[in-house]
């Protein structure tokens, strides 16, 4: 075989191995196949990074110590009352009380115009918005406070955690509702009601229905959260209610009000807390008003993106495959396509605050390293036989 006809089939042989690789990182982009490893390399990561933290959040926990004190939940709302008018005097810059109140008071006295009367009066608190199922197995309904508190709220908040497929809440939708996105998150809700919203809402859009349906949950704005585990400024409900907390804890700060006690809260499974454990539903809320504040939102890149970032990563080995350098030989390419993938998974992860998901390049890349390594031998031994077909028979002058 002629040395241009080598080069050719060489050629060939990479234009195959590119292309079959592409393929492949594709199919598996496309079916998630790789979710789970992609997972664990995430929380690895988010693991290792160290987040900031905006020190004007401040948390006010429904603690076992306060129920000690004030007696079996739910409480009086002329108890919730009491504590925004505490909140207010003291400054508090907005206030999240994620307690749902859908039905009047049980104990039929004036509680519900007191709570009323107190949202008013601080004028930057936020209540929450959930839906559920209006009974087992039916249609969702949006479960919003009473009409009276309503109108006195500065703002409402939807309060879903985004839970993946292993019930862990790494993502969070800033905007939701029934039929449209119509609710912002809780976060977002104080941050408006405290004239600090963010000049351009962050995250993936979400396709929105042509024909919405008015019992479907719709989101959008979603954006994978990173947290910043026990580094929130915590008070106790009881000691803010008698005065105990002083006004430098709460003046000017963003508080968020909710339960931590356990039985009561039902806790959020997040990347940090480990299998079977969880934070309460308080400090993920909280987690999402820091990564807002900060403007520390992190993006998962598009689907488009990540084919263009992963067809070009396992490309690479490809491209850059033969010749007699010890690093191109194929499991040295291969280490260096998966160094380079981690790298720039990391690296755009810390500093992008975009993730990529590297598990099917990574994929790909070690499976293409064998491809090329039982090519190689196949290649040179077609070569040499080549060059010995082309060598004259003992005894014949060459021309």
């Amino acid at each position: 075989m002629t040395a241009s006809g080598s080069r050719r089939r060489e050629t060939a042989g990479r234009l195959a191995i590119g292309l079959l690789a592409c393929l492949c990182v594709s199919g598996l982009l496309a079916r998630d196949l790789t979710w789970r490893i992609d997972t664990w390399i995430y929380d690895a990561l988010l693991a290792g990074t160290q987040q900031d933290v905006d020190e004007r959040i401040v948390v006010v926990a429904i603690d076992e110590r306060s129920l000690a004190a004030l007696g079996r939940w739910p409480w009086p709302r002329d108890t919730h009352a009491r504590l925004l008018d505490r909140l207010h005097e003291a400054g508090a810059r907005g206030v999240a009380l994620n307690v749902v109140f859908a039905e009047p008071a049980r104990d039929g006295g004036d509680g519900d115009a007191r709570l009323a009367a107190a949202l008013a009066r601080s004028g930057r608190a936020v209540l929450p918005v959930m839906a559920e199922p209006s009974e087992p197995d039916g249609m969702l309904i949006e479960v919003l406070p009473m009409p009276d508190l309503i109108e006195a709220a500065a703002g409402l908040g939807h309060v879903e955690a985004a839970v993946d497929r292993d019930g862990v809440a790494r993502d969070a939708y800033l905007r939701a509702g029934l039929g449209s996105a119509h609710w912002p998150a809780l976060a977002l809700a104080l941050l408006e009601a405290g004239t600090a919203p963010p000049a351009a809402l962050p995250g993936t859009r979400d396709p929105q229905p042509r024909q919405p349906s008015p019992y479907h949950w719709v989101r959008d704005h979603r954006i994978m959260v990173p947290y910043a585990p026990d580094a929130f400024a915590q008070v106790s409900y009881l000691d803010v209610l008698q005065g105990r907390a002083g006004d430098a804890l709460l003046h000017d700060r963003w508080v968020l009000v909710g339960t931590t006690a356990a039985g009561i809260d039902q806790g959020v499974p997040s990347p940090l807390t480990g299998p079977g454990r969880s934070l309460p539903a308080i400090a993920y809320h909280a987690n999402l008003l820091n990564t807002l504040l900060l403007d520390q939102a992190i993006a998962p890149l598009t689907r488009l993106q990540q084919w263009i970032l992963a067809i070009g990563l396992v490309l690479l080995p490809v491209m850059l495959y033969g010749g007699s350098a010890p690093w191109r030989r194929p499991w040295a390419m291969a280490l260096l396509g998966v160094a380079v993938t981690l790298l720039s998974s990391a690296l755009l992860l810390r500093y992008g605050r975009y993730w990529f998901p590297p598990a099917a390049t990574v994929a790909v890349l070690t499976a293409g390293s064998a491809v090329l390594a039982l090519w190689r031998p196949s290649r040179s031994h077609r070569t040499a036989a080549d060059v010995l077909g082309q060598r004259p028979p003992p005894g014949v002058p060459g021309g």
